[in-house]
């Protein structure tokens, strides 16, 4: 019997010809992503200097400044950018589809949710504004368009005195947010520079690098999933010290129970993944015992609002329109085509959703979703996972 690979519907998922998944679905063997980042460097280059901490509270800085070194699955990272589909701006799992939340974003690397669109200013003179932050110029081959050099970064702020004065801690300050934008947030393929002013393309077919927050991808799906995390063996919620919840993951690890790092085996646990293997609400229990800068934007969690980050605005509608994945920095107008967006975020608290809370597996509420949602998705990776999941889907019927 043929596998019936989806979607029945074609109309949401438009660019599946150029997505990674028809790659994996007749070779099994695609490698993993290259996945590119720098937070180890970071923490060799420039030191966390404890002068600086009141500076990181105060930018909101802080819980990712102490998230530290986690390492990164390169074949789970793979698994699930083949699940990303920069048509809706979800992950498509066989129950429905996934996504980052505000609430995710802020419990696990502290970062605000509830603050200004980050769009930024464009400069013809990058020079003259490192001058005003850094107080010094950087040589010109040390910065390209809009991107600074890392390691020119690194050298040049190495090491903070304990007698200096707070102009000179600002200074600091700065050049250890720019590396730790540049070795996370906005990590670029290169990993040697950061730029002074993404999952969709990583989607598509051949590319095998990615620079991308990937630590929050990877931490968010081992609290959602725990089919695909690995066993701690020393941390727990209380012995955070007043830091993000995701850095309880810089811990030891036992692996006895989980493939990790075999990315044709998180292909096929996502294939057969059941609603039940799922944690919903993986906060329920320690929210209330985090740091307050985990939960400062938790009445707007629910916003029904556009995501901005300067060229890059997801509406709020579901289905994400072609154009949108047409503009990036070069585009010369492109702060002018989000402008509505901002203001709409800027009004973010007036689109909040309410109502009852809805029990989970309800079917009066999910039915009519799940019946869209497996019209217009692809269900499954594999070849084995469909076969696997049609042939339990009989026995259930059975």
């Amino acid at each position: 019997m043929a596998l019936n690979r989806g979607p029945i519907d074609p109309d949401v998922l438009y660019d599946q010809n150029i997505h990674q998944l028809e790659t994996v679905w007749d070779d099994r063997n695609t490698p993993e992503i290259n996945c590119r980042r720098r937070e180890a460097v970071v923490q060799r280059t420039i030191p966390l200097h404890r002068n600086i901490l009141p500076l990181l509270r105060a930018s909101r800085f802080y819980g990712l400044a102490r998230l530290g070194f986690i390492q990164l699955d390169w074949h789970l990272i793979t698994a699930l950018l083949e699940r990303w589909r920069p048509e809706t701006h979800t992950f498509h799992m066989p129950v429905g589809e996934c996504i980052i939340t505000l609430q995710d974003v802020e419990v696990l690397v502290g970062l605000p949710a509830d603050n200004e669109p980050v769009i930024g200013q464009m400069h013809d003179d990058w020079l003259h504004v490192c001058q005003e932050l850094l107080v010094v110029i950087p040589p010109p081959e040390q910065i390209r368009g809009q991107r600074l050099s890392l390691t020119w970064l690194g050298a040049e702020f190495h090491e903070l005195a304990n007698d200096v004065d707070e102009e000179t801690i600002t200074r600091y300050a700065r050049a250890y947010i720019l590396q730790l934008m540049g070795g996370s947030i906005f990590a670029d393929k290169s990993t040697r520079y950061v730029h002074i002013i993404q999952l969709c393309k990583a989607s598509k077919q051949g590319v095998r690098e990615i620079a991308e927050p990937l630590i929050l991808l990877q931490i968010w799906a081992w609290e959602r999933f725990p089919i695909v995390a690995p066993q701690l063996l020393h941390v727990n919620a209380n012995q955070l010290h007043g830091r993000a919840y995701g850095s309880r993951w810089r811990d030891q690890f036992c692996v006895a129970r989980s493939a990790t790092h075999v990315v044709s085996q998180y292909r096929y646990m996502f294939d057969l993944l059941q609603p039940s293997q799922i944690v919903w609400e993986p906060y329920k229990t320690v929210i209330d015992s985090l740091p307050h800068f985990c939960t400062n934007g938790h009445d707007i969690w629910r916003t029904i609002s556009p995501l901005i980050c300067f060229y890059i605005a997801v509406p709020r509608d579901c289905n994400t329109k072609p154009l949108l994945h047409n503009i990036d920095l070069r585009t010369a107008d492109w702060s002018d085509r989000v402008a509505h967006l901002v203001m709409r975020w800027h009004n973010r608290r007036r689109f909040t959703a309410t109502g009852p809370p809805i029990e989970l597996f309800d079917m009066n509420v999910t039915q009519e979703y799940i019946h869209w949602y497996k019209n217009i998705s692809k269900l499954y990776i594999t070849q084995p996972g469909a076969a696997m999941s049609h042939l339990r889907s009989n026995n259930i019927r059975l």
